[in-house]
């Protein structure tokens, strides 16, 4: 540090590690000068840590340090290249990395260690309740007690996400279960059956008689249309059901057939032809 130090006896000295070089300008007796520049370092440091994850919830475990030679360290966590401000609590992937102080003879170093602290078993799946669809293929079904952490399956292998805590379904069977969260792992799913709701009664009446019964599901077609039966007197106009499209059916529906009567002219004659009296097309 361009400190000068006269060294008037002879001997062995000693040079401690600095960040700065040691110049030593010399003379013998014979009056030959010399200059030296010497470099002292520290020694490298030695230290290790070691540490063992643990399970969302339980207490941390503490670091295992071991160090040679050093007047203290300081311990930091990260997640990442994030430097957190305390031990981590949430599940996930960190590094614990000790930092050995330097001494007059002995190097900072650096030791770490990567643990992972691990998603803990999902609470207990609250319990459910089912509501079944009110007419087949509604899709009106209803679980009760969902919530928007849980997720649901047909098939118990592809979950989707609950939206919604009052979302309808079809009948079937579904598998539900809590998510998988920050802290912790899926639980066990629970299984609930929704029963299909009956089908919808479409009755075919002609004449005050049932012809046909058709069940149909919700917003169904019926394509399969009874025929009309035959009356007498009703022949002329072929008859129809009062409802022109059986597309869309909503509701149980009752159908009914509609029968125009046979309209006739009556001419009344007298001899020669003469026309007494004759009806008009209503038949008056």
């Amino acid at each position: 540090n361009n400190e000068l130090v006269s060294l008037s006896e002879e001997g062995t000295f000693v040079l401690k590690p600095s960040d700065d070089k040691y110049t030593v300008e010399a003379e013998d007796k014979a009056g030959n000068k010399a200059t030296y520049t010497i470099s002292v370092k520290r020694e490298a440091g030695t230290g290790s840590v070691a540490i063992e994850g643990w399970t969302y919830g339980e207490e941390a475990n503490q670091p295992n340090i071991e160090a040679t030679n050093h007047a203290g360290y300081t311990v930091k966590y990260y997640k990442g290249s994030e430097e957190l401000k305390e031990i981590p609590k949430n599940a996930g992937k960190y590094s614990v990395k000790v930092i050995f102080h330097q001494t007059d003879e002995i190097e900072e170093y650096t030791a770490s260690a990567d643990f992972v602290i691990a998603k803990a078993v999902s609470p207990d799946m609250p319990s459910l309740e089912k509501i079944n669809e009110s007419i087949a293929g509604k899709a009106d079904g209803r679980i009760e007690g969902l919530t928007l952490q849980m997720e649901y399956s047909t098939d118990g292998v592809i979950y989707t996400d609950v939206t919604d805590e009052e979302m309808y379904f079809a009948a079937g069977t579904y598998f539900v279960r809590l998510k998988e969260s920050e802290n912790y792992l899926s639980s066990e799913a629970a299984k609930v059956v929704i029963d299909a709701g009956r089908k919808l009664l479409v009755t075919f009446v002609a004449d005050n008689a049932v012809v046909s019964v058709k069940e149909v599901l919700w917003n169904g077609e019926i394509t399969d249309i009874p025929q009309i039966p035959e009356k007498k007197g009703y022949d002329r106009t072929a008859p129809k059901w009062n409802v022109a499209e059986f597309k869309n059916i909503q509701t149980d529906m009752t159908i009914e057939a509609i029968y125009t009567i046979n309209q006739y002219i009556i001419t009344l004659t007298q001899k020669d032809g003469y026309i007494l009296k004759r009806t008009d097309s209503e038949g008056t």
